[in-house]
């Protein structure tokens, strides 16, 4: 019987309240000239985002996520930089309950994405990695059971405010390509993020003139690229 090497993984979780509000391009200025006058400061340089979602054939995150199930999970292959250059990667499994979100992450081996049509091999070869360096997790978790759903990438800039309790992140150019369907969609709005440990994290005045939303990026993407039509 064949044994597993995996460490056991730490399960004190840091839980974190956060708050989006989208932009339309044509307020991306104006935001920026009051984010500064507000104290915010920019704290990295910055970086394209790429994540791959995965689900299962049924699509369980995607609807959970529709129905905002209190308690719900998604989970996503992350990385850096140039979409297609061999670079560390890492899984994500993003956890939500009730207000407030917190991630497990692993940290993965040097692998490489050939092209957007290369979804299925890709993750082929990240699931051999997991049976081989985090069995019990593979199966526990039920990863063997997932698929390639939605490419997604996007820029993305990095904020704190005066005291660092809230980081605030903006995305911006917003591409969605459908694992299944081979279809291509772009985002128009630019995305706004607010992340804090504490709850009352909108503080700042001018935050209260922009409307809060749900958006999740898994969702608007399974929508744009006609993968998922949703029922008005």
């Amino acid at each position: 019987m064949e044994t597993s090497t995996e460490k056991p993984q730490n399960k004190m979780l840091m839980y974190r309240f956060e708050k989006k509000f989208a932009l339309h391009q044509t307020q991306l200025s104006s935001f920026l000239m009051q984010l500064n006058l507000a104290g915010y400061k920019r704290i990295y340089e910055d970086r394209f985002i790429n994540n791959l979602y995965l689900d299962d054939i049924h699509l369980k995150a995607l609807k959970e996520n529709i129905e905002g199930l209190s308690e719900r999970k998604k989970v996503r292959i992350r990385w850096y930089g140039h979409q297609f250059a061999l670079s560390k990667k890492q899984l994500e499994e993003k956890i939500k309950k009730d207000d407030v979100n917190t991630k497990n992450i692993l940290q993965l081996e040097n692998t490489k994405l050939i092209s957007t049509e290369k979804t299925a091999s890709f993750y082929r070869s990240i699931s051999n990695e997991l049976k081989e360096k985090h069995q019990n997790t593979y199966y526990q978790k039920g990863y063997y059971k997932l698929i390639p759903t939605l490419l997604n990438r996007y820029l993305r800039s990095y904020y704190y405010n005066h005291d660092k309790q809230v980081r605030l992140t903006i995305d911006r150019s917003l591409s969605y390509y459908s694992c299944n369907l081979k279809t291509l969609a772009q985002e128009n709005h630019i995305i706004v993020e607010l992340k804090s440990s504490a709850q009352n994290i909108i503080t700042d005045h001018f935050f209260k003139s922009f409307e809060l939303t749900k958006f999740s990026k898994y969702v608007k993407g399974m929508i744009a690229t006609g993968e998922h039509k949703p029922e008005y």
